[in-house]
């Protein structure tokens, strides 16, 4: 685990009340109509000096669009989860396909159109399975499951691994530039190794060969400790590629994705969230999945 990605940055983001001063909008409706999203994207990346405008500002439309009971915050606080809608993990055989057509995360598809028609480079951030697991029934059931009937958890992943999927795949119809995938539930140091070699590396592994089988000449960033922690299972080969030294993180990915050939390219070992920021060692690490 010594070499697993130490993160200091929140998966969600606050949004600063600076960038809706003096506008019509509002907590917490700015999360749920797509021209707010695009608009608070924006003002985001000018806020914070970046190159690319990222949605949505959390980790929960995901498992919302799965029946999740979400609060969406206000000034000092992101959406999160309000209570658990499920109580019996059997219920979440039943789970249906997110439908892409209605809700908030309808709304944050939208948002990556409008920020195209703009000329904006569009970040979709998603969330990975155990994290919109962990947002829909209390942890106690998944590991309460897991050493009973992990045959069953194994099965509602693979629901939720597909709908992850299609969501990224509509966001590419939309013109996504970059898809960011974190899953801040599945790190080893929260599961533990025995759970992650037996149950989230796979889920993870599974994850991104149907990305990858599904969606065509994209780039693909993995969140460092998502990249690291299947690293250290060694199901990962890393290429590092150095960029001019003058430029900031998200300046190198997006020349990188300006320059890329017609097949996907994963890239990890960092944290999107640094992509304002020039780095100590001007590296992006590129991933290829065993």
């Amino acid at each position: 685990m010594k070499n697993i990605f130490k993160c200091n940055q929140n998966d969600n983001e606050n949004i600063p009340i600076d960038i809706i001063d003096n506008t019509d909008l509002k907590f917490p409706q700015i999360h749920t109509n797509s021209k707010d999203i695009a608009y608070i994207s924006q003002k985001l990346k000018l806020y914070k000096n970046d190159s690319l405008c990222k949605v949505p500002f959390c980790t929960t439309v995901e498992a919302e669009a799965m029946g999740a009971n979400i609060k969406l915050g206000d000034e000092e606080n992101c959406p999160r989860i309000s209570n658990y809608a499920y109580k019996d993990i059997n219920e979440l055989l039943n789970i249906e396909n997110i439908n892409l057509e209605r809700g908030r995360i309808k709304e944050v598809l939208n948002s990556i159109s409008i920020l195209k028609s703009k000329g904006e480079t569009v970040v979709l951030n998603i969330c990975g399975p155990f994290t919109i697991l962990a947002l829909l029934i209390d942890s106690k059931y998944i590991y309460k499951a897991l050493r009973k009937d992990k045959s069953t958890i194994e099965n509602i992943l693979d629901k939720i691994e597909n709908n992850i999927v299609e969501y990224a795949k509509k966001a590419i119809e939309n013109d996504a530039d970059i898809i960011s995938y974190s899953d801040p539930m599945s790190s080893i140091e929260i599961v533990g190794p025995k759970v992650y070699k037996e149950i989230v590396g796979n889920t993870t592994i599974r994850t991104l060969e149907k990305l990858n089988n599904s969606i065509n000449s994209s780039v693909i960033h993995l969140c460092g400790k998502v990249s690291t922690s299947l690293q250290s299972y060694e199901k990962l080969e890393v290429e590092e590629i150095k960029y001019d030294s003058d430029l900031k993180y998200g300046e190198a990915i997006y020349i990188l994705l300006e320059n890329k050939n017609e097949e996907n390219l994963f890239i990890g070992h960092n944290c999107m969230k640094k992509t304002p920021h020039i780095l100590d060692k001007p590296l992006i690490y590129k991933i290829k999945i065993n």
